[in-house]
């Protein structure tokens, strides 16, 4: 049974509420370096780093599963594409600093456990549980100079942010159900077309009749995402949702990047438990802000506010595919 994408991301980002959760790991450090950014372990020969993306293909090893041990005590599994059983969890060397991948969680390996500490400034710390107790060596560092990682004595920001994480969950695929109050069985879910690059709403999110109802959720930064339609038919003229805030329209473009600024969406999480999405094209113009589903055309378009009244149709749930 799916479930709320707004509730599951919720329990992912709760610090005590995760179970055997992918996410991808971003090291707040003060020095930004946007080629050492997320927390990545090279399965080929053991080795903890920085990466400056998370994706798949390129850096599996930025993927980590949260497997949840004890009250809040978690190890986190490296998920990259080689599998090699002797490099498997994030493992802290208590007795010289180092950082690096183990084969399993059991002694000797007491490094593998971690204890998870949500800060104020809403990061999370990770605590190095080694058996071999040492003060100078105990919090997992980013070294967003340099690349590399380690074990520092604290988590004070001034002199340690880089022991400041930013746990980013993966949710790899997603329908968008619109809640607009004039509800048509034939215009719900939101549907992009691959081959013309049009944006509607589909009567449902079957893949097999609607593949363009499927979204992957590219997490960008804070509550920033961008989202690939997974139209069966590939065609890299039109990939991305993309609003277009000149003229209130909504298509698909080929990337996020360049004069594609509209493929940038803020998650807006709304009182009644649904969601919305505020573009953030650079052409800002306060008529053409929300995505809006309009139930009773089957169109898709930008609007200005998400009253529930009058812009019912920014109101989206957000289903999991599993």
């Amino acid at each position: 049974m799916s479930k709320s994408f707004l509730v599951g991301l919720a329990m992912l980002m709760a610090a005590t509420a995760w179970g055997q959760e992918r996410v991808t790991i971003l090291c707040r450090g003060k020095i930004h370096n946007e080629s050492h950014r997320f927390l990545n372990g090279n399965t080929n020969n053991g080795a903890v780093d920085l990466s400056p993306e998370a994706d798949v293909a390129h850096h599996s090893g930025a993927i980590w599963e949260v497997v949840h041990l004890a009250g809040d005590e978690v190890a986190f599994r490296c998920v990259g594409n080689t599998h090699n059983s002797k490099f498997v969890y994030l493992n802290g060397i208590t007795g010289d600093g180092k950082v690096d991948l183990a084969p399993d969680t059991h002694p000797p390996f007491t490094g593998t456990h971690w204890k998870e500490m949500r800060l104020p400034d809403g990061t999370m710390s990770y605590l190095c549980l080694g058996a071999d107790k040492r003060p100078q060596h105990r919090f997992l560092n980013g070294l967003t100079q340099t690349g590399g990682v380690d074990l520092a004595p604290d988590n004070d920001e001034a002199n340690a942010s880089g022991t400041h994480w930013e746990v980013r969950p993966i949710v790899e695929e997603v329908t968008l159900l619109c809640k607009g109050k004039d509800v048509i069985p034939e215009h719900r879910f939101l549907n992009g077309n691959t081959i013309n690059g049009v944006v509607d709403l589909s009567p449902d999110a079957d893949p097999k009749r609607f593949s363009g109802a499927v979204w992957q959720v590219e997490h960008l930064q804070g509550r920033e995402v961008a989202l690939k339609c997974m139209g069966n038919v590939h065609n890299s003229k039109y990939v991305y949702l993309n609003g277009l805030t000149a003229d209130g329209k909504v298509d698909l473009a080929p990337d996020t990047k360049g004069p594609y600024s509209g493929t940038h969406w803020e998650e807006v999480f709304l009182e009644d438990g649904t969601l919305a999405f505020r573009c953030l094209g650079t052409n800002k113009n306060a008529k053409y802000q929300f995505l809006n589903g309009l139930t009773r055309s089957d169109g898709v378009n930008l609007t200005g506010d998400t009253r529930e009244g009058d812009a019912s149709g920014t109101h989206w749930e957000a289903h999991e595919v599993r």
